[in-house]
């Protein structure tokens, strides 16, 4: 399937962007040589109502977000352009309120950001089993939230980047969870995010077909789910990446009505 969508794109607006290059005038050009028709702009949130936010989130609010709509509608681009957001999900908080998720067009929340310790990953986990079950446990709570439009890097544990760590982390997992997890997802109508960053580990592209994100990407299909797919550029130099969706797509056998409903 030829992928024409990406909307997790980060701007120099997210902290962790460091590219100066990285606006929305540059993501569109590059998009329209890629043959993109959908790109959504998906900087970090926290939401300026919601008590809680770390000294890296707290400059990220979601009036400065929200200035960006009109950079957007001033783009006048043939590109279809969404302002969305990655928000946070850290000691049973999430950092968008439902009213104020309702402002932007799509919501991204990623459950994996295992690097903040003592933030999003409680102190008490201190081993990959327990960094496994804590995912299946934020997963579904996430979930039932009901403000997700998809969940961002699903399963992707941050911090832990070598494939021997990944794989030990998914031994903890069993089908039985996963399908657990994406049963809930598809009650829920919430999507599934390919997430192109998670194959950019240190598993060489050429041996794409045995790296194990695509066990879950599988049973997420089997499940009924449907997908977004993003890049998770935080670089305009990253933005290319999003060319590797079609070869997941074309292994998991993706069609148009597999993906979520805002990117079809």
């Amino acid at each position: 399937m030829f992928i024409t969508h990406d909307i997790h794109i980060h701007t120099k607006l997210s902290s962790c962007s460091t590219d100066i290059h990285a606006t929305l005038e540059n993501y569109l050009l590059m998009g329209k040589e890629l043959g993109l028709k959908t790109i959504g702009i998906s900087d970090h949130l926290w939401d300026e109502e919601v008590e809680g936010a770390s000294d890296w989130y707290r400059p990220q609010g979601l009036k400065r977000i929200l200035e960006t709509r009109e950079k957007i509608i001033n783009a006048n681009s043939e590109i279809k352009v969404l302002l969305g957001a990655e928000a946070e999900y850290a000691n049973g908080i999430l950092s968008v309120t439902k009213e104020n998720a309702e402002k932007l067009d799509y919501v991204l929340i990623p459950h994996s950001h295992t690097h903040m310790k003592g933030f999003v990953l409680p102190e008490r986990v201190t081993t990959l089993e327990g960094i496994a079950g804590y995912m299946v446990d934020s997963f579904k709570e996430i979930i039932k939230k009901d403000i997700a439009t998809s969940i961002a890097h699903p399963f992707q544990p941050g911090g832990y980047n070598n494939i021997r760590d990944l794989q030990q982390i998914y031994s903890y997992i069993d089908d039985g969870a996963f399908i657990e997890c994406f049963t809930e997802a598809q009650r829920h109508n919430t999507g599934i995010e390919i997430n192109i960053s998670s194959f950019f580990t240190d598993s060489p592209l050429d041996n794409i077909f045995k790296n194990t994100y695509l066990r879950m990407y599988k049973l997420a299909k089997q499940c009924g789910c449907k997908f977004s797919f993003g890049s998770d550029s935080h670089s305009l130099a990253r933005l290319p990446r999003i060319k590797l969706g079609e070869v997941i797509s074309d292994y998991l056998n993706l069609t148009n009505e597999d993906l979520i409903e805002l990117v079809r």
